[in-house]
């Protein structure tokens, strides 16, 4: 995963607000026009970009610049305009106020229609009096001049023709980020438009009333397409961020990264390496053999050699294709499911090891399968790659599995006993179904760091087993659900003996049995995720960590575990001794199914 490397800038102007005061009224009135004088003092907040960023030298701009030393500065220009709102950003001021010079220190000047007295608030905002992260062209030039929102607050301390009021600094409301985008290859991809979004609805769109717009950023870049592209971001914080382009060459990119911050106020440099939604699912002869499908769908299965000539397989027919190393096998078709029911389902094995890559979707429609991202009806892709122990991760290019609507056993099984998977697919659904990721990546002793699963809701059994008998697995990943199912997260990790790194586990609703032998045997789990739930429900917590003979620490923040059996059993097998923490008022036992004996109970208040 790329890894995103940050630096700050600081756009912080002293605003000295001092005006004589020419008459003193008290009584709000609503039409009135004050003059406003304002002393500002930008100075150049600069702070030095760090090495191997590539930033090019000698750009200026409206609010931002970057000098001949590479570094980012902020400034005045006698074009910026300062609006003046209420203290609750619902009501703007008629008039504006604009910098006299482009000197260290300047002052700005205009006049504010509206009632305003002694003791209001008021809040500053420049460069627009429009508020909207939309239409970005991704250039440093356009965020200067209409997305490097910064803000202040005064207070009022005198009211006439003119007004007097206390100091303001500003700061600015959003980062700024610079995307450097790659190909798989590490080449330069050139894109026409670049489309940002959070799965975790948090990116902020546009501000209306003192009211936020949540949604996508999408960027248009003028001209022939550029490789670089400068974008102001809103509302970034341990975000799911998902990135999708549109090249030059007329492909569709993607690109999935979990955790991203972006801090206001400050400028991050992100190289990022995108995967192409246009490339079918593809599978790259590492030695001479036969890849073979057996299409159990209802429909026909096309594949192409080497983007040669299209051939079909029937619905019902297996066919042996014998391929010469580094021939590519691409896949397609227009069937919702490949299963054909009764437990039966399509199966893609090989006799030589092989690469696996590319859009799964292409296997759902065969024509548009770029933009596909709901899989209807079950069992879609169960199975598929069931006990192939000849498939290996490719060294730059993805398998990709964009849905982010899927249903019931959607990838149940997929991967199972798939040894040599090294590095999983990312899982972007957010709407998803009972068993979908159920024994997905069983036995698949390769991987060693799970992916990030974004829904945010779970359905019954959607992680059963999911990761069972992962022996390399040292990372498990991140579970963002805030609400489980029944038994969604049982045995998940049951046999990671490797698993050092737990996920977090945010969910404060529980179900029964939700969590039931999640770690059970993980048996290098010296620390166990905090556990937030203050009710507990029947099961839920039963066997959890059963056999985890290093764990010796727990914290668990349960007011009410009443539940039938909510901690059976849940720490047998672990550390003799260990830190349990709790809030002072619940009720535990001591033994396997409260705190262990030789474990010391700490108040968690």
């Amino acid at each position: 995963m790329t890894k995103f490397f940050k630096v700050y800038f600081g756009l912080v102007s002293v605003l000295i607000l001092s005006v004589l005061l020419i008459s003193c009224n008290k009584e709000r009135k609503d039409r009135q026009t004050h003059k406003m004088s304002v002393w500002a003092t930008y100075g150049q907040h600069a702070v030095g970009i760090g090495s191997g960023v590539g930033i090019d030298g000698g750009l200026e701009s409206k609010a931002l610049a970057i000098d001949g030393g590479g570094a980012l500065n902020a400034y005045w220009q006698t074009t910026d305009n300062v609006y003046v709102y209420n203290n609750t950003w619902t009501s703007l001021y008629g008039g504006s106020l604009r910098p006299q010079t482009e000197a260290l220190a300047t002052q700005l000047k205009g006049s504010i229609t509206g009632g305003v007295v002694v003791g209001d608030h008021l809040k500053l905002l420049y460069p627009r009096s429009t508020w909207s992260y939309t239409g970005q062209k991704g250039t440093l030039e356009g965020l200067a001049a209409d997305y490097d929102y910064a803000t202040a607050e005064v207070e009022v301390t005198a009211v006439g023709s003119s007004i007097s009021a206390t100091s303001a600094s500003f700061s600015n409301e959003q980062a700024v980020v610079k995307f450097t985008l790659q190909k798989e290859d590490g080449s330069a991809l050139s894109v026409t438009s670049l489309k940002i979004s959070d799965l975790q609805g948090k990116l902020i769109q546009s501000i209306s009333a003192g009211e936020r717009t949540f949604g996508d950023v999408e960027i248009d870049i003028e001209g022939a397409g550029s490789s670089v592209v400068y974008a102001s971001l809103k509302g970034v914080d341990n975000s799911y961020l998902k990135l999708t382009a549109t090249g030059s060459d007329g492909k569709l990119y993607t690109y999935c990264k979990d955790g991203a911050t972006f801090e206001k106020g400050k400028y991050y440099a992100v190289t990022v390496k995108m995967q192409c939604l246009s490339n079918p699912l593809s599978l790259q002869a590492i030695a001479a053999g036969t890849i073979t499908f057996d299409n159990k769908a209802a429909g026909a299965v096309y594949y192409k050699v080497n983007g040669g000539a299209e051939v079909t397989i029937d619905a019902g027919a297996s066919v042996g294709i014998a391929v010469a190393a580094n021939d590519v096998v691409s896949f397609f078709g227009n069937n919702a499911t490949y299963a054909e029911g009764g437990g039966v389902y399509s199966k893609i094995s090989c006799t030589s090891n092989c690469y696996v890559y590319g859009n799964i979707m292409s296997l759902i429609s065969k024509g548009g399968f770029e933009t596909a991202v709901t899989l209807t009806g079950t069992d879609n892709f169960r199975g598929l790659f069931y006990n192939n122990k000849k498939i290996y991760s490719h060294p730059s290019k993805k398998l990709l599995l964009p849905a982010t609507t899927i249903g019931n056993y959607a990838y149940s099984s997929m991967f199972y006993n798939c040894t040599h998977l090294t590095v999983a697919p990312d899982l972007p659904a957010m709407t998803i179904g009972e068993f979908c990721y159920a024994d997905m990546f069983s036995s698949c002793s390769g991987l060693t760091k799970a992916p990030t699963i974004a829904a945010k809701v779970t359905a019954q059994y959607c992680f059963q087993r999911m990761y069972v008998d992962c022996t390399s697995l040292t990372d498990g990943g991140v579970i963002r659900a805030e609400t489980l199912a029944e038994f969604c997260c049982s045995d998940m990790y049951t046999g990671c003996t490797a698993l050092v790194n737990a996920p977090e586990l945010p969910a404060t609703t529980l179900n029964a049995n939700c969590y039931e032998f999640m770690f059970s045997g993980c048996s290098n789990l010296v620390n166990a995720p905090v556990l937030p739930a203050e009710t507990l429900a029947v099961k839920c917590y039963m066997n959890m960590f059963d056999g985890c003979s290093s764990l010796n620490y727990v914290k668990c923040l349960a007011k009410d575990i009443t539940a039938t059996q909510c901690t059976y059993q849940w720490l047998r097998g672990v550390a003799g001794s260990g830190t349990f923490v709790t809030p002072s008022t619940t009720g535990w036992s001591t033994g396997v199914s409260g705190i262990p004996s030789g474990w010391t109970k700490v108040n968690a208040e």
